[in-house]
């Protein structure tokens, strides 16, 4: 008998930028309460999320599988709501892997520019950014 998964009505999510965040080493000392090593360091053979995810054709096929196995989750009346990066890789790739994951759904994009400095700016890089963009999808 196989068991019936129950729906959701809300995705809510921002999954990471590309070539930007490393949750792994951003998330170290959570991670290390949880049971993990006490350190930020790679470990040697370790899973391929854990880095900055810089390689242009494995992000892709991260953003769809997530975004696919999410879409067998999210009910007719669901909503996905998706905040990603402006950056044109980083937008392209999730607005791509939505659009494959979810293909009966619209999509409307709301623009998020950096109004303040944002926390690069900690570290001397106070260079401009390129925001950020919520990309909320409603079925058709």
């Amino acid at each position: 008998m196989r068991k019936e998964r129950k729906q959701v009505r809300l995705l809510f999510t921002s999954p990471p930028y590309f070539a930007l965040t490393n949750y792994h080493y951003d998330q170290w000392l959570r991670l290390w309460l949880m049971g993990g090593p006490p350190s930020a360091q790679r470990l040697p053979g370790a899973h391929k999320v854990r880095g900055k995810f810089e390689n242009p054709k494995a992000y892709r096929e991260l953003l769809l599988s997530v975004f696919s196995a999410c879409a067998e989750r999210l009910s007719k009346d669901g909503v996905a709501y998706v905040r990603t990066g402006a950056a044109s890789l980083t937008l392209d790739a999730t607005r791509e892997a939505l659009h494959t994951a979810l293909p009966r759904f619209a999509m409307r994009e709301v623009r998020r520019p950096y109004t303040k400095a944002t926390q690069t700016s900690l570290f001397g890089d106070s260079s401009k950014k390129a925001g950020e963009v919520d990309l909320v999808l409603t079925r058709l």
